[in-house]
C-alpha cells in the first residue's frame, strides 16, 4: 500500500475508486449467489378447498391464514381465471359453485424474477384450455399464484375465509445489506488512503510557507511522484538561492574589506595634513565606514540563523532608549512589567536600534510601548514627524529605499535601516508593519514568545 501511494496521484486515486467499485460489486454478487430465489410456490385448489372445509392441508410456500367471520368481506372475482379456480375449489369442497367466493388480488403482482411472471401467464392460458376438458372432474386442481382470498359460508351462517399473502422478498434486503457492509468497509480504507495521500501534500505546503517567510527549511521528499518532484524542485531552488546569497555576501564582504584598507590608509595620511582639514576629512571617513557597516549588517542578516536565548525584551529596549537619551534624543519607553521571550539578542537589538533610531532621526521623537498578547508580544514605535505618502509607506521596507529622494546624508542614511529590521523580525517568525499615526508614523512589531 505504501508503494501504491508513492506512485502518481492519478494512479493512487484511480486504484482507490476502482477498489471501491470492485468491493461493492463483489458484495452484491455474493448476496445474489447466496440468497434463495425470491419465489413463493403456488398453492393447489385442493389445499384451498380442504382449508375452507376445515380439513388439514399441506403447507407449500407462504402459509395460508384461516379466519371465521360474520361476513366474507370479498366479492366474487372477475375474469376467466378466477371463475375457473373458484369452480374447481367448489367441486373439491363438494358445494355448489356459487357458495365459494374468490378474489385473486395477485393477478397483476410480480412474483419476482421476470421469468416467473412469464411462466405464470403461460400456465394460466394452458389452464383455461384444460378447464374446458376437465370442467366436471373433481380431480382437476389448478394452481393459484400470488396472494388471494377465498370464502365459503358455513351452516351457521358465518364465513370461513382463507387467504395468503406472499412472503417479503428477502433478496432486496440482502443486496442492500451487502452494499452497506461494503461501504462501511470502504470508509476506513478511504480515510486512511486519503490521509496518507494528503499528508505529503500538507507537508509540502507547510514547507513552502516556511520558505516563503524566509526560513531555510529543507523539504522532505516523500509521497506521490508529483509531490516528490515538487519537493525536489523546492530543495534545488533553495540551494540555488542559498548559493547566490552566499556568493553575494562574499562579494560584498570582499568589497567592504577592500574599502576598509584605503580608508585606513586615508586616516594615516590625514595625520600629515594641516589640522584645519582634519575634521571635514574625518567626518567623510566616519560616514563611509558607517555605510559599510550598515551594508554588512544587511548582508549578514541574509545568511545568519537566529540564536535561541532567554532575554528581557523591555530591558533591551530600555537600554537602547537610554543610549539615545544620553545623546540628547527625544525617546521614551512606556512603563510596564518585564517581558521575557526566547530570541536572538544580537539580531533583535539591531532590529529595535534601527527602528527607534529611524523614528528619532526622521520623526524627531520616539515613543515605545510593549503589550503582552499571550502567545506573542506587540511593540509599537511612534513618532511625531511629517509622516510618509501611502506610496512610500508601501516601499518602506525595500532595501536602499528613501522617501527623501535627494539622498542627502544630512536627512538620513542609505535606506537599509527598516530593511534590516524587517529581515530580523521575519527571522523570528514575527510581523512588522508601518502606518500613519496622524501626525507621524507608527511601526508595529509582533514577536512570538518562543523562536521556532
Amino acid at each position: 500500500m505504501i508503494r501504491l501511494i508513492s506512485g502518481s496521484i492519478f494512479r493512487s486515486s484511480f486504484v482507490l475508486a476502482l477498489s471501491g467499485a470492485v468491493l461493492l460489486a463483489c458484495a452484491s454478487l455474493g448476496v445474489i449467489l447466496t440468497t434463495p430465489v425470491p419465489f413463493d410456490f403456488p398453492v393447489i385448489t385442493l389445499d384451498v378447498a380442504r382449508a375452507l372445509t376445515g380439513q388439514p392441508y399441506a403447507q407449500q410456500g407462504a402459509p395460508l391464514q384461516v379466519e371465521i367471520r360474520s361476513a366474507p368481506g370479498i366479492a366474487a372475482g372477475e375474469g376467466a381465471v378466477a371463475q375457473v379456480v373458484a369452480a374447481a375449489i367448489a367441486r373439491q369442497a363438494h358445494v355448489a359453485p356459487g357458495k365459494v367466493l374468490l378474489e385473486l388480488s395477485g393477478a397483476n403482482e410480480p412474483l419476482g424474477p421476470r421469468q416467473f411472471d412469464m411462466a405464470r401467464r403461460s400456465y394460466e392460458q394452458e389452464m383455461l384450455a384444460a378447464a374446458r376438458l376437465y370442467r366436471d372432474d373433481d380431480r382437476f386442481s389448478p394452481l393459484v399464484f400470488g396472494s388471494f382470498r377465498a370464502a365459503m359460508q358455513l351452516p351457521d351462517g358465518r364465513w370461513r375465509v382463507v387467504s395468503r399473502t406472499p412472503s417479503e422478498p428477502q433478496w432486496q434486503y440482502g443486496v442492500a445489506k451487502g452494499i452497506l457492509i461494503a461501504l462501511l468497509l470502504m470508509i476506513p480504507l478511504a480515510w486512511w488512503f486519503s490521509r496518507a495521500l494528503a499528508a505529503p501534500i500538507h507537508a509540502l505546503g507547510d514547507s513552502a510557507n516556511r520558505i516563503g517567510s524566509g526560513e531555510d527549511h529543507p523539504v522532505r521528499v516523500a509521497g506521490p511522484r508529483e509531490v516528490r518532484q515538487a519537493a525536489e524542485a523546492l530543495n534545488m531552488m533553495q540551494a540555488r538561492i542559498r548559493r547566490n546569497a552566499n556568493e553575494r555576501a562574499e562579494m560584498l564582504a570582499a568589497i567592504a574589506h577592500d574599502l576598509r584598507t584605503p580608508l585606513a590608509r586615508l586616516r594615516f595620511l590625514l595625520a600629515d595634513q594641516p589640522l584645519s582639514n582634519h575634521p571635514q576629512v574625518d567626518r567623510e571617513i566616519v560616514e563611509m565606514s558607517r555605510m559599510l557597516e550598515t551594508t554588512m549588517d544587511y548582508v549578514r542578516g541574509e545568511s545568519v540563523r537566529p540564536q535561541r536565548e532567554r532575554l528581557d525584551l523591555r530591558l533591551m529596549i530600555e537600554t537602547i532608549v537610554d543610549e539615545l537619551i544620553d545623546q540628547g534624543c527625544d525617546a521614551r519607553l512606556e512603563p510596564g512589567p518585564a517581558c521575557t521571550i526566547t530570541a536572538d539578542p544580537v539580531l533583535l537589538r539591531r532590529v529595535f536600534a534601527n527602528v527607534i533610531d529611524n523614528a528619532v532621526t526622521h520623526g524627531g521623537s520616539a515613543r515605545i510601548s510593549l503589550a503582552d498578547e499571550g502567545s506573542q508580544v506587540a511593540i509599537a514605535i511612534a513618532d511625531d514627524g511629517p509622516g510618509m505618502a501611502d506610496a512610500d509607506i508601501a516601499r518602506a521596507f525595500d532595501p536602499f529605499f528613501r522617501a527623501e529622494r535627494s539622498r542627502n546624508r544630512e536627512t538620513g542614511g542609505i535606506g537599509l535601516g527598516l530593511a534590516i529590521a524587517a529581515r530580523g523580525v521575519a527571522a523570528h517568525g514575527g510581523s512588522i508593519t508601518i502606518g500613519s499615526n496622524q501626525p507621524g508614523l507608527i511601526v508595529r512589531i509582533g514577536l512570538p514568545r518562543s523562536l521556532h
